[in-house]
């Protein structure tokens, strides 16, 4: 972690696997991790440990990951926001940055590169 304090960060993702994998990666790291299915579990989460940075999944079965970043935005959470997608496209994305993510990332992508995108976040 290059001498970075480890950071609390919550993961909203409606696949049980992919969160694990998430959590897995970013624990290895050093860093704590909360995982959540939904988005009102992910809000809680939010409110529960005030995580410096939160990876929300742009479709979650029941509510959009959209929502979730717009409620974290309107409350003022200073939470750094990673929002990703493996069935949405470029206008899905963008859609994320208006909505107040600070960086995007479409699925399939390397754990590697969710953990850099974390840790880039967290020098910023």
């Amino acid at each position: 972690m290059g001498g970075r304090q480890p950071a609390h960060v919550v993961i909203v993702e409606d696949e049980p696997s992919v969160r694990t994998l998430y959590e897995i990666a970013l624990s290895l790291e050093g860093h704590t991790v909360a995982g959540a299915a939904r988005v009102e579990d992910g809000l809680r989460a939010c409110e529960q440990h005030a995580p410096q940075v939160v990876i929300v999944d742009l479709f979650i079965r029941e509510r959009s990951g959209l929502e979730l970043i717009r409620a974290l935005r309107e409350r003022g959470a200073p939470t750094r926001i990673i929002a990703v997608t493996g069935i949405g496209d470029q206008h899905d994305l963008l859609a994320a940055k208006d909505a107040g993510a600070d960086l995007t990332l479409q699925k399939p992508f390397a754990m590697g590169a969710l953990v850099a995108a974390v840790e880039g976040l967290l020098a910023h």
